[in-house]
């Protein structure tokens, strides 16, 4: 009851100065997006349907017309070719019955984009300035497009939302580069700027002063039921619908956020949690001939010496770039989530397609034992190439995530003493995680093995 009254009546607060409502009676209202866009309806707390309650409880008889145009993988480039063809041809994307085409043709009184996660994601973008501002040059090029074919009277264009739950994290910070280029695409072309990144991070602060796992999203990329809250009113406030948005706050706030209440759960002491020395953003392209991975091509000049228990202290130079080693720990705003076996290279670098990382930690055992080694990983896209080392013997080398469930396991055998464990994980496209832990056999809870991310000898 705390949390719930707490939200609801913060958000309710956020909606008290906002500009003259942009939406008249039984406006046509079309959204341009991604699979997030496509979620607003096949999500059954998407926020379209969230916006439909809302407006019908508003304005009754005169609620606007609500139509999602979202493509799952759809970028601002491909949004292109998808307003392209469907001049000619029926386009169908996410949302079952619904074409491009005749949506499009039959206009907009009121035109929202929302575009740029796939961009990150993919990514089909670079941390380069120059490469930015071409993105944005693509954005308002695909905007003319629309708005001349929809002909609307009012267009918003919403920023993107969170990838990842760190603010912080590398893909965040080029997120808000991205934001920053729509934010002044909306100011020239005389667009409404509708704050949905910043909306839904404002929710996730509140919730995580409140509950440590509080979340936002349900894979750190596309929103849970109460991220769609987030984005519906964020929508509502920037077309200037204070009762809406308020009417948006108090109903699924205080349903939701009382729903999405984590079960509870152990957590580890910080002195049970190892982290992991990694390095990565190696450019390895070599790994991928025809985009399949080949574990001999992957091999890198410096991992004989890796093998022998060499370079742990060096930074690792391939091709021009210089990466060094950095210590991780996993965390709830990346996927893998809490699990200490877990490494998500969207907490280190950008991660750009055909790179790979190396992750080493060094495992105490009182005894020599038999254990298996499984690895797994949670992406909802992505492919990743995995080769696996325990004291320099190769346990791994195959495409994870071709196995059944994205796991695999493997026997080895810790010696007494230090062992070290080396992963290394070549990197295609789209997310990048996995997860590599130990388990005993016949009983054994390794309960005595300890964690260093140090070179141990």
């Amino acid at each position: 009851m705390k949390i719930r009254n707490l939200l609801g009546v913060t958000l309710l607060l956020a909606f008290s100065a906002l500009a003259e409502p942009a939406l008249r009676p039984n406006d046509r209202v079309v959204f341009v997006g991604d699979s997030i866009t496509g979620q607003s309806i096949n999500h059954p707390n998407g926020f379209l349907h969230q916006l439909k309650w809302a407006l019908g409880e508003v304005k009754s008889n005169t609620a606007p017309a609500l139509i999602a145009l979202g493509g799952s993988g759809q970028s601002v480039g491909s949004w292109m070719s998808v307003e392209q063809r469907s001049r000619t041809a029926e386009t169908f994307l996410d949302i079952k019955g619904v074409d491009v085409r005749a949506t499009l043709d039959a206009g907009a009184d009121v035109l929202i984009v929302m575009l740029g996660m796939n961009d990150l994601l993919a990514p089909y973008v670079t941390e380069r300035t120059e490469d930015l501002d071409a993105w944005a040059g693509r954005y308002r090029l695909l905007l003319h497009a629309l708005r001349d074919r929809a002909k609307p009277r009012v267009t918003a264009l919403a920023t993107i939302t969170l990838l990842t739950e760190d603010p912080s994290s590398p893909k965040n910070r080029v997120r808000s580069e991205l934001n920053r280029r729509v934010a002044e695409i909306a100011t020239a072309e005389k667009c409404v700027l509708i704050q949905t990144g910043d909306e839904m991070l404002r929710l996730l602060q509140r919730g995580r002063t409140l509950k440590p796992d509080f979340h936002v999203t349900g894979d750190f990329c596309h929103p849970n039921a109460l991220g769609h809250t987030a984005i519906a009113m964020a929508m509502m406030k920037g077309l200037g619908e204070t009762e809406v948005a308020n009417t948006l706050a108090a109903h699924y706030l205080t349903d939701l956020v009382t729903a999405a209440k984590p079960q509870e759960r152990a957590q580890p002491s910080p002195t049970s949690i190892p982290c992991w020395r990694v390095a990565a953003g190696i450019p390895n392209q070599a790994a991928w001939p025809g985009n399949v991975f080949n574990p001999t091509n992957s091999v890198l000049p410096f991992e004989a010496s890796l093998l022998r228990g060499e370079g742990f202290d060096q930074p690792l130079t391939h091709k021009g770039k210089t990466v060094p080693w950095t210590l991780y720990a996993s965390s709830v705003n990346y996927t893998g989530g809490a699990d200490p076996a877990s490494v998500d290279a969207y907490g280190i670098v950008f991660c750009e397609p055909f790179e790979a990382l190396y992750a080493v930690r060094w495992v105490y055992s009182e005894k020599e034992r038999p254990v298996d080694v499984t690895l797994g990983s949670k992406l909802f896209a992505g492919t990743l190439g995995m080769t696996v080392w325990l004291n320099s013997a190769q346990l791994y080398a195959k495409t994870l995530t071709d196995e059944p469930k994205k796991t695999a396991t493997v026997p080895a055998t810790l010696h007494r003493g230090w062992n070290t464990l080396l992963v290394k994980c070549d990197h295609l496209t789209w997310q990048w995680q996995f997860s590599c832990s130990l388990s005993g056999r016949d009983g054994d809870t390794l309960s005595d093995l300890r964690y260093s991310a140090e070179p141990q000898r």
